[in-house]
């Protein structure tokens, strides 16, 4: 999925045309998703194609950041189901599961250690899949925590988290943070902007509420806008 989304990238760089052959690979895809979730699976046989297993909130933050390139029409409603099945709150803090609600297992290689069911590396990365989603306030929320539970430090005059001790952790949040919003009035994102993420303190269960104006983030006592702009142009602003 990354390597076909570099190719629509280069595409739109380079002014080369392999719409045809993204437009098959995506209705290939869609052809074999997780009938339970009606997202991508995790893993399927590099041969047959088959599902090996259902979706998991590790590649589905992965999928959701590069979707709207791939498939605009169809990216709204694959973010929703992805919002409405891993996307939650827990302990007061939002967070991303790596099973849907009802399905057991362990961490690997790919969700990292799982904290209450919840994954940390499909957590920093969803930063990166709410922002190209238009998701404002899932995106805001999710910086917000990484600012207060990622234990930044200041080091040689550059920002670490978790002090410093995992890399990668570093470059994850760097790129999904800089992430861009989708432009104003774009088909992206237009269901999901502006919705509450975090729902009622110490909910659980996935977040269905309708969209809303921007209220006041998961961690923060202030309005988002007093932190970061509501406005998704005026983040990139920012950002960029």
């Amino acid at each position: 999925m990354v390597a076909v989304a570099a190719l629509r990238r280069a595409d739109l760089a380079t002014g080369a045309d392999h719409s045809a052959l993204i437009a098959r690979w995506v209705d290939r895809a869609r052809a074999r998703a997780d009938p339970g979730t009606g997202l991508l699976p995790h893993e399927t046989d590099p041969v047959t194609g088959r599902r090996v297993s259902g979706a998991r909130g590790s590649s589905q933050s992965l999928i959701q950041r590069f979707w709207p390139l791939l498939d605009p029409a169809g990216a709204p409603t694959s973010y929703r189901r992805f919002r409405s099945v891993f996307v939650t709150r827990r302990f007061g803090v939002v967070g991303v599961r790596e099973y849907p609600a009802g399905v057991a297992g362990g961490g690997d290689v790919d969700s990292g250690p799982l904290l209450a069911g919840l994954s940390m590396s499909a957590t920093a990365v969803a930063i990166g899949a709410a922002r190209s989603n238009g998701d404002v306030a899932v995106a805001v929320s999710l910086t917000h925590e990484a600012d207060v539970f990622g234990v930044p430090v200041r080091w040689w005059g550059t920002r670490r988290h978790l002090l410093g001790a995992v890399p990668i952790a570093d470059a994850f949040l760097a790129w999904a943070r800089a992430t861009p919003y989708p432009p104003p009035g774009s088909a992206t994102g237009t269901s999901a902007a502006g919705c509450d993420a975090a729902g009622a303190a110490g909910r659980s269960r996935p977040v269905r509420r309708p969209c809303r104006p921007a209220r006041r983030s998961a961690l923060s006592p202030q309005p988002v806008h007093l932190a970061y702009p509501a406005h998704p142009t005026g983040v990139l602003k920012k950002v960029s």
